[in-house]
């Protein structure tokens, strides 16, 4: 079969996750053609929104004590919290996860755990940005 082309297929195609950890530099490959990966941080930013929504509406809740409204928005940050450990987790892997952040992960901000998924996300998208792209080639 002369006229028989071959696919390349790279297993190793990567991002890196860039923070830092009291200080000390830290990066961490994770692969950026995961499906699942993908999936996972659609969700978390869905349910990133709804949640948003729900804190708003718990603020605006003049039936309910300033007690039960806290106790309310701390469950509602805590979802937050946990959907973009999922992602980060997800993506870097358990191994990674062990080392990095097992230790640390109930003392990292929300905010820092959104950047973390940001950054995921934004490698994911550029990916798939490349690998559909007019250029042809990523």
């Amino acid at each position: 079969m002369a006229n028989e082309k071959t696919v390349g297929i790279s297993t190793t195609n990567q991002a890196t996750l860039s923070l830092s950890i009291d200080g000390a530099k830290v990066e961490i490959l994770f692969p950026r053609t995961d499906l699942e990966g993908y999936r996972k941080a659609v969700e978390a930013f869905r349910n990133f929104d709804a949640i948003k929504a729900k804190l708003e509406q718990n603020a605006e809740d003049e039936t309910a004590s300033d007690s039960i409204r806290g106790a309310n928005a701390l469950e509602l940050i805590s979802d937050m919290i946990e959907e973009f450990q999922g992602v980060v987790k997800f993506a870097i892997g358990e191994e990674e996860w062990d080392e990095h952040f097992r230790k640390i992960a109930r003392l990292v901000s929300l905010d820092a755990w959104e950047a973390l998924a940001v950054q995921i996300i934004s490698a994911y998208t550029e990916y798939v940005r490349l690998a559909t792209s007019t250029e042809g080639k990523l």
